[in-house]
Parts: structure tokens; sequence; C-alpha cells
């Protein structure tokens, strides 16, 4: 019975790193495709940006014109 349960030891040993070593040697995977190139960032700085809003509460907020993009009107509160 000892030599049974000894032999059925031995053979789960040798089986399983018999199976570590054949993981270990598998062939390193396929190269990524190349990404496409990034577009370049070009941004339209015509004047500084506003300054931070900080968490002061306004009681009266003014809405300005305060430039044209595109054809559409963008504001700035103050």
């Amino acid at each position: 019975m000892k030599s049974i349960k000894l032999f059925l030891i031995a053979a789960i040993t040798v089986c399983t790193i018999s199976l570590a070593q054949a993981q270990i040697h598998l062939p390193p995977p396929p190269p990524h495709p190349p990404h496409p190139p990034l577009p370049h960032i070009h941004l339209r700085l015509r004047r500084p940006p506003p300054p931070p809003r900080g968490p002061v509460a306004r009681r009266h907020v003014v809405r300005r014109h305060y430039y044209y993009r595109h054809g559409v009107r963008h504001y700035r509160t103050y």
C-alpha cells in the first residue's frame, strides 16, 4: 500500500514539474500592431484663460460676451 502511495505521489510530482517546464518555455506573444500617429494638439489661444472661479458665492452674475469661436458665441460670467 505504501509503495502505491509513493508511486502516485512521484507520478503527480513528475507530471506537475513537466507541465510547469512546458509552460515556462512557451513562445513569446506576437508583437502588437503599431498604433496610428497621435494628432497634434493645436490650441487657438487668443487671450489668456479666465481666472479660476473661487468658492465665493456671487449675488449678481454678469454674463458678458467674451469671444467667438467657429461662429459660436462663448460667454464669461463676472
